[in-house]
């Protein structure tokens, strides 16, 4: 026997400190690495552990394409005391120079073709649009004519060439889309228009991320063939202020598994806070994601056995948490707050600027908190548990959504649909940029287009502008000892539905 043959890795626990230096070992607290870049170039294996410094912060993409083994995970986590370590994806900005009309001017070599945020002393500066968000309307000018998706003419004139930057256009109540501008004669707008929906005449539009919109404190446009981001400010010079911008995202995954994160902090990224691409058995534990230019966990492509629990996800530009084709996946106790707010920053087209979204079954989602969402807050499909969650304050900035929705316009088979002690409540659907002239459509509990085989049991739903609950289109979908108060539209309502829809004990 060649024990010499036999080999088994210790597990190795690194340590990470803004204090440390890339050449130590950093394989103890008293000689830790300084860089995120310097984990990346470990071989991590099953049982590793790296360990971030609470009350420091890293910048750069921490990039995970190892795996761990079931009972020895690859963990990142914290140690120390104080604040959780600190993840960001931006960088800092100086070096600003007044180039005149209160416009100041900075460089910034590290972006590249796109900015998704600016930061002054660690707040979001708004991205420059033109009427502004404190407009009437909301900022929404109306769409007079349009040819297709290739040409709109707004109502109102307009003050400057907006050409290269971007028209965002509401054509349905559930939409937003951004379309670039290639060209402007008058008040007519040449677009780029690659989505699903046509420009629809009534209806709102603005336009943002063009030099021409930045009138106001704090607006701000990047210019990705000088790199260069221009700022409003006619109050203070931003030198005095630290001023960072996004250029990377905090974690990504890539066909990892038996991976665990805990205890970090990752703010202000580029497009997602975590993004995990095809990937199993991951734990997502006590984690804060901030400020994301997308999404704040993303779930891409197909994997299973995801866990995220008693995390929080807050100011995000689109979706809280998206997941894709994921299996036994999970999310609990974990608190979703200020997503998809602030219209244009988001998405393009259906999925956009919601809390919570799934696509895979064997899927729970129970005792989480959803609070001022832009569109639905929680969204799902076959096989997934609803339940004791506390959501408020959604479609804020899209309609015809709801606090819980789900949608099987395709017609596929579906079972195991269970919803079950929720409280839902203050849906709003904004009418601004749409025909209407009120709010309307924001129900409570929406079940849409050919929903089946449906649970919905013991929910508390009030104060909605729309319907408490709705069943559209749906089939054995059976209610029981729900409570629905104080909605605009009405208690229940029921269209278009076939097959056995049971309701009992309902208040």
């Amino acid at each position: 026997m060649h024990l010499g043959l036999i080999s088994s890795h210790a597990q190795t626990t690194y340590y990470v400190a803004s204090s440390g230096r890339d050449s130590n070992t950093g394989t103890s607290d008293g000689a830790p690495f300084q860089s995120i870049n310097r984990v990346n170039q470990l071989a991590l294996q099953p049982g590793d552990q790296v360990l971030f410094r609470r009350g420091d912060t890293f910048s750069g993409t921490l990039a995970i394409n190892r795996s761990g083994a079931a009972g020895k995970p690859i963990t990142v986590d914290a140690y120390g005391s104080g604040n959780k370590p600190v993840l960001t994806g931006a960088v800092s900005l100086g070096g600003w120079t007044n180039t005149g009309n209160n416009i100041w001017q900075a460089s910034c070599a590290g972006c590249g073709s796109s900015v998704s945020g600016v930061y002054s002393n660690g707040t979001a500066l708004p991205l420059g649009r033109y009427p502004n968000l404190s407009a009437a309307n909301k900022g929404y000018m109306t769409v007079q004519s349009h040819n297709g998706k290739t040409q709109l003419t707004s109502q109102q004139g307009l003050p400057a060439n907006f050409a290269g930057g971007e028209a965002v256009i509401r054509p349905a109540h559930w939409i937003l889309d951004r379309a670039t501008i290639t060209g402007q004669s008058g008040n007519t707008l040449q677009l780029s228009y690659t989505s699903n929906y046509t420009p629809a005449d009534g209806w709102g539009f603005f336009i943002q991320n063009h030099p021409a919109t930045l009138d106001q404190p704090g607006e701000w446009y990047y210019n990705p063939s000088t790199k260069t981001i221009q700022l409003f400010d006619n109050q203070s010079n931003p030198n005095s202020r630290t001023m960072t911008v996004t250029v990377g995202d905090g974690i990504t995954l890539t066909n990892a598994s038996y991976v665990t994160v805990r205890n970090v902090q990752i703010a202000q990224t580029q497009t997602a806070g975590i993004r995990a691409t095809n990937s199993a058995n991951l734990v997502f534990s006590g984690d804060e994601l901030t400020n994301a230019g997308t999404d704040g966990i993303v779930l891409a492509g197909s994997g299973s056995g995801v866990l995220i629990e008693n995390c929080r996800v807050t100011d995000v530009n689109n979706n809280g948490i998206a997941v894709d084709n994921y299996a036994s996946f999970a999310c609990r106790g974990t608190t979703i707050q200020r997503v998809g707010l602030v219209p244009g920053r988001g998405g393009s087209g259906d999925g956009q600027y919601v809390g919570l979204q799934t696509h895979g079954a064997n899927t729970l989602i129970e005792n989480n908190i959803l609070d001022n969402i832009g569109y639905n807050a929680v969204t799902f499909t076959s096989g997934t548990t609803v339940q004791r969650n506390l959501i408020s304050s959604y479609c804020l900035t899209k309609g015809d959504g709801g606090g819980i929705y789900t949608w099987n316009g395709n017609g596929q088979s579906q079972s195991s649909i269970r919803i079950i002690s929720n409280i839902v409540y203050a849906g709003a659907g904004p009418w601004e940029g749409t025909s209407y002239k009120s709010n309307t459509a924001a129900h409570g509990i929406y079940l849409d287009d050919c929903t089946a085989n449906a649970e919905v049991t013991g929910n508390t739903v009030f104060n909605c502008y729309g319907y408490g609950i709705y069943l559209h289109g749906t089939s054995n979908v059976t209610l029981t000892n729900n409570t629905s108060f104080g909605n605009n539209e009405s208690q229940l309502a029921l269209m278009h539905n076939g097959g056995s829809c049971p309701m009992r004990n309902n208040v």
